[in-house]
């Protein structure tokens, strides 16, 4: 049977000595025929379980910093993906850069992902009887 009702003074000592003995909870409520909830609130009632220190933390508004990403040096016969564009603008292609689609270039009105624009330059260069281009991250070793 669980008892209601006010905690005596000797309650409140026993239950200070079960608490500092880090019993758990469900055996005090146990050993006082009492319910887990109203062991706990005891426990703060009484100041025997003292609360948590709380800090209240303010937050700055986020900056976002940015920085340019130093280039690795390549391996003799690989270029960037920067190369190609160049090489692409300088032999009169009309490129237009896209940065947030699927097909990130625009080249003389057709959308091209970057592996399309690759084979598009690789055929001119073929042609030219120059050396394709072999760029990270889309041409395969």
């Amino acid at each position: 049977m669980i008892i209601s009702g006010k905690w005596t003074d000797t309650d409140i000592e026993q239950l200070k000595i079960a608490y500092a003995d880090r019993k758990p909870l469900k055996i005090i409520a146990v050993e006082f025929n009492r319910t887990v909830m109203s062991v706990n609130k005891a426990l703060k009632r009484f100041g025997i379980r003292v609360p948590k220190k709380t800090v209240t933390v303010t937050r700055k508004a986020p900056t976002t910093t940015y920085y340019k990403e130093k280039r690795k040096p390549l391996d003799p016969g690989w270029n960037t993906q920067h190369d190609l564009v160049e090489w692409m603008k300088f032999n009169n292609f009309e490129l237009i850069s896209l940065p947030n689609f699927d097909t990130p270039y625009k080249v003389n009105g057709l959308n091209l992902t970057p592996g399309q624009l690759l084979l598009t330059a690789n055929r001119l260069r073929i042609q030219q009887k120059l050396p394709v281009f072999r760029i990270v991250g889309i041409t395969n070793d």
